[in-house]
């Protein structure tokens, strides 16, 4: 995977433009981000921002005081810098055991997680975040500035560094040296002046020795025209740098913005979309309960409807199942296929009670075909004059198609009653 350090060197939102150092083919140039996704994706970065947004300082701490640096660093900050530091992200360094001091880098929250943003919605694994100006190899005795167009990146006494335009640095060198204690200045012994070409190096050296910190301390100025803007601070072959950097030098991502595990980092760009999956599927359940239960009470008020039917034919009996039980009834009542039903039974009847007017009926009952495919079984409880009348009519039955039994034939005052049985299955 290709390890890329790059700095933004322009403010367009919609198109900002990076210089960019390969660590592995110490290749570098400047590019637009949608040009650099598209020419490394998913690289892994170190991202380096400048001193003028992000300055860095050197805090002396007690012994005590050490296991609470995190939570009492800006608060330190908020005295010095007469603002309130809520909206700040302060990164600590390791702290310096020998003089018990820590260095400390700042930067506006909301500036230092668009940038980390925009990386990482382009693809890139921001691993690591600097201040540049720490970057630059210094000493407690040899301080370095460097001048890169108008700003000067400028580190002193190994941990103290920022970013002016040129025309201030005059004005940042004389703060200095009135107030060394609180800019934790040591009096240096050489001033390394760096510039990437000999126009700006003159400018450089024009206004540090026009300073007073310089004729006052009188310290040797040293010039280098710089080969390239990442000299002094990536090193072919060396990882770009990374593996030889002091622990002191604070990484921005730390705190609430640490770099994210693998599982973070998988989960960001699907958080949205899974949020809106699971309020569908929410919602969907929701919806899904209210129509159950809606449709349970209207099931209930069905068999209500359904139970009262059902007394209203069959005042009577037992009721277990109304609508099988209805079902039943209907069934006998309207027969099937493989038997009669008491409709067409009475059908076939009825003519032949018509011609015999003898014949009275008292009562009657049908028993529906059995499972086993017996015929539907018709039972008139009759009364006639005379035991003949019975039989005759019993007779005509038969010729007719129909299958009739008289049976338990007695005699009631001065009528004959029996028990006829019909079916429709012809003997």
């Amino acid at each position: 995977m290709t390890d890329l350090w790059v700095r933004q060197i322009s403010d367009d939102t919609e198109q900002p433009r990076y210089r960019w150092y390969d660590c592995d083919s110490a290749e570098q140039g400047s590019c637009t981000l949608s040009a650099m996704a598209e020419r490394w994706p998913e690289a892994t970065l170190t991202l380096l921002i400048a001193g003028t947004v992000c300055p860095s300082r050197r805090l002396s701490f007690k012994p005590e005081e050490k296991r609470h640096l995190a939570r009492l660093v800006p608060y330190e900050l908020e005295a010095d810098l007469a603002q309130d530091v809520s909206g700040l992200h302060v990164a600590l360094g390791s702290p310096l055991q020998a003089t018990s001091t820590v260095v400390v880098s700042y930067i506006d929250s909301r500036e230092l997680g668009a940038r980390i943003r925009a990386l990482e919605t382009a693809g890139f694994d921001v691993r690591h975040c600097y201040a540049e100006p720490l970057l630059l190899p210094v000493t407690v005795s040899a301080w370095v500035l460097r001048v890169t167009g108008s700003q000067v990146d400028i580190c002193w006494d190994t941990g103290a560094a920022a970013s002016v335009d040129l025309s201030m640095l005059g004005v940042l060198l004389d703060a200095m040296l009135n107030a060394p204690a609180a800019a934790a200045v040591t009096p240096p012994k050489v001033l390394h002046l760096q510039a990437l070409t000999q126009p700006e190096l003159d400018s450089l050296r024009a206004q540090v020795a026009a300073s007073m910190l310089t004729q006052t301390w009188q310290p040797e100025l040293v010039t280098t025209v710089l080969a390239g803007v990442w000299e002094g601070i990536c090193q072919p072959g060396t990882g770009g740098g990374r593996d030889s950097l002091s622990p002191a030098i604070p990484d921005l991502r730390q705190g609430e913005f640490a770099r994210p595990v693998r599982w973070q980092k998988i989960w960001r760009p699907l958080r949205l979309p899974l949020m809106a999956a699971g309020l569908a599927a929410l919602t969907f359940a929701a919806v899904t309960l209210l129509e159950i239960q809606l449709n349970n009470q209207r099931f209930r008020n069905l068999q209500q409807d359904i139970e009262s039917a059902y007394r209203e034919v069959v005042p009577a009996g037992v009721l277990v199942d109304a609508e099988q039980q209805l079902r039943a009834q209907l069934g006998q009542l309207r027969g099937n296929t493989g038997g009669g039903s008491v409709l067409a039974l009475l059908d076939r009847i009825t003519p032949r009670l018509v011609q015999n007017t003898q014949i009275s009926i008292n009562r009657l009952s049908y028993s529906g075909s059995n499972p086993s495919g017996g015929a539907g079984e018709l039972q008139l409880s009759i009364a006639a004059d005379s035991n003949t009348d019975i039989l005759q009519f019993s007779e005509q039955l038969n010729n007719s198609g129909l299958q009739a039994r008289a049976q338990n034939m007695t005699q009631s005052g001065s009528q004959q009653q029996a028990n006829l049985i019909v079916t429709g299955v012809a003997p």
